[in-house]
């Protein structure tokens, strides 16, 4: 990958650069004891967690507030500074002032509450033909002496009116990931525009003010009609993919932020301050990376997956198989074939995995993952002579 493409043209270089701080966003709506763990655990490898505390959605014209209560206990004893974060759905033509009028009582009732946190975070579903209108009412939200942070969108680095809502505030969070909704199976399906980062790190730059780069962890499924070939269904974390759609996945590419973290380390314009991870893994997290591929990338290292073919042997020929993956990335199972010679009297496959007697293997019905970690059988065989599983196309 070519650095220079990364970095965009602002590139200062590591003898001029604080530390790239790194950020992670914790934005559960629920706070099992999953999420506390993952706290607990990790939430002292960051510099800093922005915990979503409040979504605002809308009735028709009316607000509906929904209040996350964290686990504020276990976010203290991390010793790391936290923000508060509040989330705005796109308000309805005439409602934007009330969006405004909402916020700002939300942001007293969280701070009212909770004096402790150091930054309110506002994740704003603005169009760009309205920074107008958000600034305006962004201006008088008080946050007292905490730092107020906003999401961006890379399409508002071009509007006119992005400067003055950046008046109001401390920093701007600039998020480059995003699923594009595709409308057919055929269409690309990715997570971040690579190639555009280094304009958008560019018109960031330009604009003279602090800001950090928002990163993903997840991944995505996107189902399709059969016939139409027309997008269905999409989900970002409930990991099933039921029903007779024809299912695609997409995950963020850790090996590719590995190298950008990498670069950015030494490299970077001189008002970024760092990254912000969307989110911090947690036990459970079905599309999410698990911690151990947070970490390696967070200290730009490329991780990698290490997929291992387990065959238990029992009597009468009975042998069964699991997979299992001791790298630190995930990785999609394969295909996995016997080799020629000997007889397969009788087999099956297990969790999602066929068995092909023609062609002697077994493959996954539709994309399975292998987090890191994971261990899981993938079918049985009984037979008679020699015959040895492996891998196909590894």
């Amino acid at each position: 990958m070519n650095l220079s493409l990364l970095l965009g043209c602002v590139s200062p270089t590591s003898s001029t650069l604080p530390p790239l701080q790194q950020d992670a966003f914790v934005w559960q709506m629920q706070w099992p004891s999953q999420v506390s763990a993952a706290v607990t655990a990790h939430g002292g490898a960051f510099d800093r967690l922005t915990v979503l505390r409040a979504e605002v959605t809308w009735d028709s014209t009316q607000p509906r507030i929904r209040w996350v209560e964290p686990d504020r206990q276990r976010l203290r004893q991390t010793g790391r500074p936290v923000g508060f974060a509040i989330r705005v759905r796109v308000p309805p033509e005439d409602r934007w002032d009330l969006a405004g009028d909402v916020v700002s009582e939300l942001v007293a009732e969280m701070i009212g509450h909770d004096p402790w946190i150091e930054e309110v975070h506002l994740d704003v579903d603005a169009p760009t033909a309205k920074l107008d209108r958000y600034a305006g009412w962004l201006a008088g939200v008080d946050v007292g002496d905490r730092m107020l942070s906003v999401t961006a969108l890379p399409d508002w680095l071009r509007s006119a009116q992005l400067p003055m809502l950046l008046n109001s505030v401390d920093e701007m969070v600039l998020q480059v990931h995003w699923l594009r909704p595709p409308g057919q199976v055929s269409d690309p399906l990715a997570l971040m525009e690579i190639d555009a980062l280094p304009g958008w790190l560019d018109a960031a730059a330009r604009l003279d003010r602090p800001f950090s780069v928002a990163l993903p962890t997840y991944g995505y499924q996107v189902g399709f009609d059969p016939i139409s070939g027309q997008r269905i269904a999409g989900h970002a974390e409930t990991g099933r993919m039921d029903g007779g759609a024809v299912w695609r996945e997409v995950r963020a590419d850790p090996a590719a932020l590995a190298t950008l973290i990498d670069a950015w380390s030494t490299e970077r314009p001189a008002r970024m301050r760092g990254v912000r991870w969307y989110r911090l893994p947690v036990e459970g997290d079905v599309l999410n990376w698990r911690w151990v591929t947070l970490d390696a990338v967070m200290k730009g290292r490329v991780p990698v997956p290490d997929l291992r073919l387990l065959v238990e042997h029992r009597e009468d020929g009975l042998m069964d198989l699991r997979v299992t993956n001791r790298g630190d990335a995930g990785d999609a199972l394969p295909p996995v074939g016997l080799s020629a010679g000997g007889h397969v009297v009788v087999a099956d496959g297990l969790g999602g995995v066929r068995w092909s007697a023609g062609a002697r293997r077994w493959t996954p019905a539709r994309p399975i993952w292998i987090a890191p970690g994971a261990d899981r059988p993938i079918g049985w065989a009984r037979v008679e002579g020699e015959v040895v599983p492996s891998f196909i196309g590894r």
